[in-house]
């Protein structure tokens, strides 16, 4: 007997003809063995609440925030670049923040970090990684060497400026500094669930 599988918030079509549903798929035996909403985890989970928001069009063709998102990527990215993770040092945090860097051909960069929301792979033969609750905050600060950069501009993973707090509803600042070797961040305080995207000229 193989282990269970929940596959949370599936696209469910039926094969009558009939709308397609959202609901949880339990696989056991390489066959359905349960289709229902919340379905109790009796094994590996893919997925969570959150492919509620996954996509680009939900199944009325409107379109989701994954567009917003891929827009905003679209004009970011606008120019040739290069991976530049070589360039990262983190100067501040405890390593639990993933950054990626990316280099433009008119000298301007691109930083997006978050927090991590799984713990890896299962020990084999599983694959699927373990959805563990990232810490609520985590603050980092970043130096990109080789790069001489003077301005920063922080937002989230669909353009706009992160805040604070739903309270302030301020824009987060963040400075940079450059000198000879490079670019050091002001420190960056990374929510969970948030993708921090910081765009240097």
């Amino acid at each position: 007997m193989t282990s269970a599988l929940l596959i949370r918030n599936a696209r469910i079509v039926d094969g009558t003809g009939g709308p397609s549903q959202q609901g949880d798929v339990a696989v056991r035996d390489g066959r359905i063995a349960a289709l229902g909403r919340d379905l109790p985890a009796q094994g590996a989970v893919i997925g969570d609440v959150n492919n509620r928001h996954l996509g680009v069009l939900d199944l009325h063709g409107q379109p989701k925030p994954a567009a917003d998102a891929l827009r905003f990527f679209r004009r970011a990215f606008r120019l040739p670049c290069r991976c530049a993770d070589e360039r990262i040092d983190e100067l501040a945090g405890n390593g639990s923040v993933q950054a990626h860097a990316f280099e433009f051909v008119d000298g301007s960069a691109v930083l997006c970090a978050w927090l991590p929301t799984h713990a890896g792979p299962l020990p084999a033969p599983a694959a699927v990684p373990i959805l563990v609750p990232p810490p609520a905050t985590q603050t980092v600060q970043f130096r990109l060497t080789g790069l001489r950069l003077h301005e920063a501009e922080l937002c989230n993973e669909l353009g706009e400026a992160i805040t604070d707090s739903d309270l302030q509803r301020a824009p987060r600042s963040l400075r940079c500094h450059a000198d000879s070797t490079g670019t050091t961040l002001s420190p960056l305080t990374l929510q969970a669930g948030e993708i921090a995207v910081v765009l240097l000229r």
